[in-house]
Parts: structure tokens; sequence; C-alpha cells
């Protein structure tokens, strides 16, 4: 697998705009981002689900205000993620 630390943007459906909803691309990251999480932290895939949540939600707030820096709730989340995964 290609190394990807030094990808800079990544983009992601959240709404289906790029695929078809039919194609269930979504539905497979879903499961997929879950799963890596919920590794990563050793929590339930529940658990995993609402922290991804909370960071596409993060995500989301920081675009609508036109801010493509990263904003203090998600670099707290993201240093969150990293201090569990260590």
């Amino acid at each position: 697998m290609k190394n990807l630390q030094s990808t800079k943007l990544w983009i992601f459906d959240l709404d289906n705009t790029l695929y078809s909803g039919k194609t269930k691309v979504f539905e497979q990251v879903d499961k997929k981002m879950s799963k890596y999480i919920s590794t990563k932290l050793n929590v339930s895939i529940e658990k995993a689900k609402k922290r991804a949540g909370q960071l596409i939600e993060s995500a989301i707030e920081d675009l609508s205000m036109n801010n493509m820096q990263k904003t203090d709730k998600l670099v707290s989340i993201a240093n969150d993620l990293g201090e569990r995964r260590n």
C-alpha cells in the first residue's frame, strides 16, 4: 500500500454526491473506518462510530465556516486518538 503520510488532501463523499447511493460506497467506508478506529482505540464498534461521527461533524463545521485550517476541536480529537493509540 502507498505510504499515505504525504497525502495532503482527502475527499470524502458523505452524501453520495460523487457516487450513487446504490453503489453503497459510503457503507463500505463506514464499516472499514469504524473497524479501524475500534481496533486502534480498543473500543466497541458503536463507540468507534460515535468517534468517527464527531470527527466528521467537526470537519463539516470547519468547512461551513470557510475555515480550511485545522480547528482546535479537530486537533483535540486527533490528538486524543493518537494518545489512545500509543
